[in-house]
């Protein structure tokens, strides 16, 4: 429906296993317009993720780019990148095996 496409959140919950414990951290500045579509923890690291953010209003599609840690330190130069802007990605994918 059109209202979703301003129900975008900058919102990220951390659990534990069983849902005992929840932490809820922002990621970013709130920006109704755009939306996380995919989260991939980075591999071989112990706290870092890469997450895409999609904007899909009307007929304008967006996807942007951030890496960051779980203190919340953006691990970019610029916190988002335009990974494409006219393109909505809903997913992201490490492909190979990290090797140390």
């Amino acid at each position: 429906p059109e209202s979703d496409e301003t129900r975008g959140t900058n919102i990220l919950l951390l659990a534990s296993e069983d849902f005992e414990q929840v932490e809820v951290m922002t990621i970013g500045p709130l920006e109704p317009e755009w939306g996380f579509a995919a989260l991939r923890k980075v591999p071989g690291t112990n706290d870092t993720y890469a997450a895409l953010k999609v904007l899909e209003v009307g007929k304008r599609t967006e996807t942007k780019i951030t890496v960051f840690d779980l203190r919340g330190n953006f691990l970019l130069d610029t916190p988002f990148e335009i990974v494409d802007a006219s393109v909505k990605y809903e997913g992201i994918e490490f492909l190979g095996e990290y090797q140390t």
